[in-house]
């Protein structure tokens, strides 16, 4: 993997006893971020039609680093020349080094080719399944203090949680945002809070008309999407312990898979009670068949004889799992959260320490770190300090960057790294994998990319383009609503839309949180040319929003995306009321876009879109004829409308009047359309404020708005 790639990133049941066990119909969320994860590939900073195309191009490949002295301490002052990289076996120079250590981090020598971040990484991973009520708040105690202290401003966090009910669920993908993650974690098992992806995959999955319950990989997501609480506690208890681990397992195997493609260490910290003792390396002391002088007691002795066994495939499942984790740079961090020593477990019928060890799941988080190169945190009252140490043992690393021809076949590349400088420990990745065509992703990871692509700051797969996004709000049939569109020039649209390509709208509250998402096809003439105008209508509540509009080629993965708020104001009381304006450039190659023909900018403003087409960005001062498109609410009555227009300067109150002509008029019930041709006389360019009033004749009522152009 280059430079841009990173993992990805419930609600949850804490009322599961360890050996309580609840069906994984959600086997398929394991699908939805394991396949989904391994869409992460990489991507440069070079010219993205290159990339489309498929040609070797060069890249800037990052390593992270961890060196340490015969101390166990961090070496901190190595350079470039202290370091060795093969990659396949070839030795390549070190063009790129930065210093990470505590309270420090520099950039120490550069590359002339574009070099892109590789933060810290953790994946918070809360398994809900195998602990009990007292050990879920245990790590959620212990999640809150890791975000609350222990995180940099840059690093990345992801949250994972696994419940019996519902399988593995990603709530938020890598993310810098950690006020969000820690809002999610303190609603485990109280408030009904879904992370952004969440959301988001639940959403697409559900408005996504290729899936098919007939298709073995698409399956997956709709055992996902189904997935709901079963409130047959009774039949759920029957299902046996061993099926839900080695369901478990494979999660895990799956899991590690997919993150083999992002790039550095991913961190894992595993809050989790582990697996019984017994069935991954069976009963101590084993258990002998003796006299008998009954069937009844001999089959009673065979039964207890093979209980004490040790299930030989599970615990092969677990070794390849972490043979997975190993090799995709993945260190778990197993922080045991079961019962204290020294605490009393009143509901286990044993009764002896002997006998309750054999249910203990310490032994298998022990192998779970040490195989994975990890750390074990034994259980205890407060886990502050075993949070405390993960930031210290993964605070302290070296970044190496070199460049490679990256080719797009997915193969994977061995890396190895040497310190010249004796008596020093190295511990660093083991290769990556070159990224593949878009084409060849699932429909995870395809999933995978759209979280990415709409709501990470910096996505992770590409270099998205970035459009102007309009909002406005307005008043239909009495109900408040937000138009919002974009403009797709022609040259951009031949990149990011293709015959099958989609438009996804999403608005959060003052929050952040997500509270509408709207998607459709877009479907264009074959021969279309121009400008495309895809846009959306939603009702939506007075408030302070933020909006986000992506579009995505479907069948190459490009897309293109906008970003704006907006404060929709409570609807006035008058009668009449006017809508901002929609301004408008005259325009005959434009389309006009929406998910039905009814539902586009033209019907809503009713003006003729084979020759005008919405303006967004700024405007070219010397444009000599501008149009504007108004909805006015006229109220009871057939009472013509006058209307004035006059522009100031953003934060002058001086007016100039703008002459116009209504080119324009129609009616549809109590709203009156109007199409205005102004003629703005604007004297430099600049952000100034464009006035509107409307006064309804003979009744002197009136209403106004002021919507803020640019002129460049």
């Amino acid at each position: 993997m280059s430079q841009h790639t990173h993992l990805p990133s419930l609600k949850s049941s804490l009322r599961a006893p360890f050996l309580v066990l609840y069906p994984v119909f959600f086997i398929g969320a394991l699908g939805i971020v394991l396949s989904m994860a391994g869409a992460d590939q990489p991507q440069t900073n070079v010219d993205q039609r290159q990339v489309l195309k498929h040609e070797v191009v060069v890249a800037v490949k990052l390593v992270q680093v961890y060196v340490t002295g015969k101390d166990g301490k961090p070496v901190e002052d190595l350079t470039a020349e202290d370091f060795e990289i093969s990659d396949n076996g070839r030795i390549v120079p070190v063009e790129h080094l930065e210093r990470h250590f505590p309270n420090v981090s520099e950039e120490i020598l550069k590359t002339s080719l574009p070099t892109p971040r590789m933060n810290r990484k953790f994946i918070l991973f809360f398994d809900f399944a195998f602990c009990n009520e007292k050990g879920a708040l245990k790590a959620k105690k212990a999640g809150l203090h890791f975000l609350a202290s222990e995180l940099r401003p840059s690093d990345e966090v992801a949250l994972l949680s696994y419940t019996a009910g519902r399988g593995l669920m990603l709530h938020e993908f890598l993310t810098t945002d950690h006020q969000k993650i820690r809002r999610i974690v303190d609603g485990f098992g109280l408030k009904d809070i879904a992370g952004r992806a969440e959301r988001l995959t639940e959403f697409m999955f559900k408005a996504d008309p290729d899936l098919s319950r007939e298709d073995e990989e698409d399956k997956v997501l709709f055992s996902w999407f189904d997935a709901r609480p079963n409130p047959r506690v009774g039949e759920i208890r029957r299902l046996a312990y061993t099926d839900q681990t080695r369901r478990f397992f494979l999660v895990l195997n799956n899991l590690a898979k997919a993150l083999r493609s992002v790039p550095g260490y991913k961190n894992i910290v595993l809050f989790s009670a582990g697996i019984a003792r017994q069935i991954l390396y069976g009963r101590k002391g084993g258990v002998s068949v003796g006299e008998w002088q009954t069937p009844e007691q001999l089959a009673q002795q065979l039964a207890d004889y093979d209980e004490a066994q040790a299930d030989s495939g599970l615990r092969n499942d677990l070794s390849l799992a972490l043979k997975e984790f190993k090799a995709s740079n993945c260190p778990i961090y197993a922080v045991d959260v079961s019962r204290v020593q020294e605490e009393v477990d009143v509901a286990f019928s044993g009764g002896s320490a002997s006998a309750a060890s054999e249910i203990a799941g310490a032994d298998s988080l022990r192998q779970v770190a040490s195989d994975t190169g990890g750390k074990y945190y034994a259980s205890t009252v407060d886990a502050k300090a075993s949070m405390d140490d993960i930031k210290n043992v993964t605070g302290a690393y070296y970044i190496l960057g070199y460049t490679i021809d990256e080719q797009w076949d997915g193969k994977f590349h061995k890396i190895k790294v040497k310190v010249k400088r004796k008596d020093c420990e190295v511990q660093t990745q083991g290769g990556y994998f070159n990224p593949k065509p878009f084409s060849k992703y699932s429909s995870f990871e395809r999933l995978l990319h759209m979280i990415d692509l709409a709501l990470n700051e910096n996505p992770q797969f590409q270099i998205p383009h970035e459009v102007g996004l309009v909002a406005l709000p307005v008043l239909v049939k009495g109900w408040s609503q937000v138009a919002a569109f974009t403009r797709i020039p022609e040259d951009l649209a031949e990149d990011v839309v293709g015959k099958k390509s989609e438009a996804l709208f999403l608005v959060f509250d003052g929050k952040g949180n997500m509270v509408t998402l709207k998607n459709y096809r877009l479907k264009i003439p074959e021969d279309a040319k121009g400008s495309l105008i895809p846009s959306f209508l939603v009702p939506i509540q007075p408030g302070r929003y933020s909006f986000r509009m992506v579009i995505r080629n479907m069948e190459t993965g490009r897309g293109a995306r906008g970003f704006t708020t907006l404060i929709v104001p409570e609807a006035p009381p008058a009668s009449v009321r006017l809508d901002p304006p929609l301004l408008l450039t005259a325009d005959r190659n434009a389309h006009d876009i929406g998910s039905s023909s009814q539902a586009t900018l033209s019907s809503l403003y009713a003006y003729d879109r084979d020759s005008y087409a919405p303006l967004s960005g700024g405007i070219p001062a010397g444009t000599g004829k501008l149009y504007a498109a108004l909805r006015c609410s006229r109220g009871s009555g057939t009472s013509e409308m006058e209307f004035s227009v006059s522009l100031s300067e953003e934060g002058s109150q001086v007016k100039t009047d703008v002459p116009f002509t209504a080119i324009g008029r129609s009616v549809d019930g109590d709203t009156q359309f109007c199409l205005l041709e102004l003629t703005p006389a604007v004297p430099k360019p600049g952000r100034y404020q464009l006035h509107i009033s409307v006064q309804k004749t003979g009744s002197g009522e009136s209403a106004s708005t002021a919507s803020v152009v640019t002129f460049k």
